[in-house]
């Protein structure tokens, strides 16, 4: 199509626009988390039982919310951003019905907890879980945290276990672990460092952001940067790169969600919440989807002259080796959350 240059039609259906790793799918069965042997005291003050009891308060009120589409139900158990996605995810529906199928759901059926010995506070927790949908075939990590001794543990995110990673060892329930925090040393980076590099590379890519290859691949990654590339490939089909749109995709962690709990061998898992806005800047003519999509419905029109943008948030859990382990930090789970959509 020659005239491409100055306008530019896009037939085909929008990309997915929420929800789950697309590498994490019924394709391959979840992998292995391994609990390492029982170590000698202090305990968990969260056991598996009591773990058990909350996961199935959080996920009644998850429930219950989904179903009526009320945001307000969610509380106690579910605060934060976790609550805040779902809150725009039940806008969204409002406007687009179909867009249901976003709402995917940890279930309380515990497969792996991991429990903080911490006598202070905060107080985490994290627990890999089935899907509610899809037992057996895809889980997630809910993270937990409890303020002070007055608080009820509550969740500000869930991140889909990534298929085909290897998963860290973890210590026993029994056994418990202790916690670690956001400048703790003796890691390949501290987990403030490994979250900041993490949403670059989600932004520029590994041979830029990560020019000493710290961070292992992972599919959301993957999946994130092949969306942006068939984004760009369709509206400049025929032209010169980028002659009618660019497409680009800008992550930053957010401040205050964060949780981190030590592994067998050293090392840590670490859960935060990172947002982002992919934008598409027209540079020519204008874009014109033929059909009504997900986001031509959420922006109200069809036709771009001067961008459509995009916000999403992401919860992300990584695993980050000792400093002395020789080994890469590996994202290990995420799921990502359209939030808004705009355009004109």
């Amino acid at each position: 199509m020659t005239g491409l240059s100055r306008r530019s039609l896009l037939g085909l259906t929008a990309l997915t626009a929420a929800g789950a790793l697309t590498a994490c799918g019924s394709e391959k069965k979840p992998p292995k988390v391994d609990p390492g042997p029982k170590l000698a005291s202090p305990t968990p003050e969260l056991t598996g039982t009591k773990l058990g009891e909350i996961l199935t308060q959080y996920a009644k009120a998850l429930e219950k919310a989904d179903a009526g589409k009320n945001a307000d139900l969610l509380a106690p158990r579910i605060s934060g951003s976790a609550a805040e996605f779902r809150r725009a995810t039940y806008a969204i529906i409002s406007k687009v019905p179909e867009h249901e199928s976003a709402l995917q759901r940890p279930s309380d059926k515990l497969v792996v907890p991991i429990a903080s010995t911490s006598e202070g506070f905060p107080r985490y927790a994290l627990a890999l879980v089935d899907d509610a949908a899809n037992a057996g075939e895809a889980r997630f990590f809910v993270g937990l945290q409890q303020k002070d001794a007055r608080s009820d543990y509550t969740s500000w995110g869930w991140a889909r276990q990534a298929a085909g990673i290897e998963m860290p060892t973890v210590p026993s329930a029994e056994a418990g672990t202790t916690q670690v925090d956001l400048e703790q040393q003796g890691l390949v980076l501290t987990p403030k460092e490994a979250l900041a590099k993490y949403a670059a590379v989600l932004t520029d890519g590994h041979d830029k952001a990560d020019p000493d290859d710290l961070i292992n691949e992972d599919p959301f990654q993957q999946s994130a940067h092949a969306e942006i590339q068939g984004e760009r490939a369709q509206m400049n089909e025929g032209v010169d790169w980028d002659e009618v749109a660019s497409v680009r995709e800008e992550y930053a962690v957010k401040d205050g969600e964060f949780l981190g709990l030590a592994t067998a061998e050293g090392g840590a898992v670490v859960m935060g919440t990172i947002t982002s806005t992919r934008r598409v800047s027209v540079n020519s003519g204008s874009i014109s989807y033929t059909e009504e999509n997900l986001y031509t419905k959420l922006a109200g029109t069809k036709k771009f002259e001067k961008e459509l943008v995009r916000t999403y948030g992401t919860t992300v859990l990584m695993h980050i080796p000792a400093a002395d382990s020789g080994a890469k930090i590996q994202p290990i789970g995420a799921y990502k959350v359209l939030l808004s959509v705009s355009g004109s």
